[in-house]
């Protein structure tokens, strides 16, 4: 019977000694998270007109302006010379692990300094046909007043690259629109294009 006492006195002893462990942690203030430190960049996108925003980078001699509903992406690579900046938007439909279908795509290349100009660059870069593709095309199209050497390159989707040798340098552009925004996808790339400045 003692034994039994005993039990029954060190259960009570332990549930009294928990229940106080217990309100005193309930009674104290919540501890707030460490704040986070900022990261300073040279490149900093600032507020422009309502509902877009300017990309700037100094030292690529490059800013442009792009709709700040689009997702900015540091993940992925779409040029072999690296991404300066790359974007996406996603439609309703579009599932993730999955090809776009629904949405768009658009990233900046690294720019390179080259001798060659665009259209030897661009000749030069893309007049390798992978098998099982539909032939890679080659034309010239103005935006923003500036003439771009655009490659067209179907594989899994159609890609457009546009290329342009400015102030020694050749840059890249790479876009993919598809699904039923498509057309203002496009309407968007027009309208980042136009807002291109290169300086240097």
């Amino acid at each position: 019977m003692n034994k039994y006492r005993y039990l029954i006195l060190s259960a009570v002893v332990i549930a009294a000694i928990l229940l106080a462990g217990l309100a005193a942690v309930g009674s104290r203030p919540p501890v707030s998270p460490e704040p986070e430190i900022a990261t300073v960049s040279s490149i900093v996108p600032t507020e422009t007109q309502s509902g877009w925003k300017t990309f700037s980078d100094p030292e690529a001699d490059i800013s442009f302006q792009y709709p700040d509903t689009w997702e900015v992406r540091t993940d992925g690579q779409n040029f072999q010379e690296g991404d300066l900046f790359a974007m996406q938007i996603w439609g309703e439909t579009q599932k993730t692990q999955t090809e776009l279908y629904d949405g768009a795509s658009f990233a900046v290349m690294n720019p390179i300094v080259s001798d060659l100009d665009a259209e030897a660059w661009v000749q030069q870069k893309y007049n390798v046909e992978p098998q099982n593709t539909v032939p890679t095309e080659f034309t010239e199209v103005t935006l923003g007043r500036r003439v771009y050497q655009k490659v067209l390159v179907c594989g899994l989707g159609c890609f457009s690259y546009h290329h342009i040798k400015e102030n020694g340098k050749i840059y890249g552009f790479v876009f993919l629109a598809d699904g039923p925004d498509a057309d203002s996808y496009i309407a968007d790339f027009v309208r980042i294009m136009e807002s291109v400045s290169y300086s240097g």
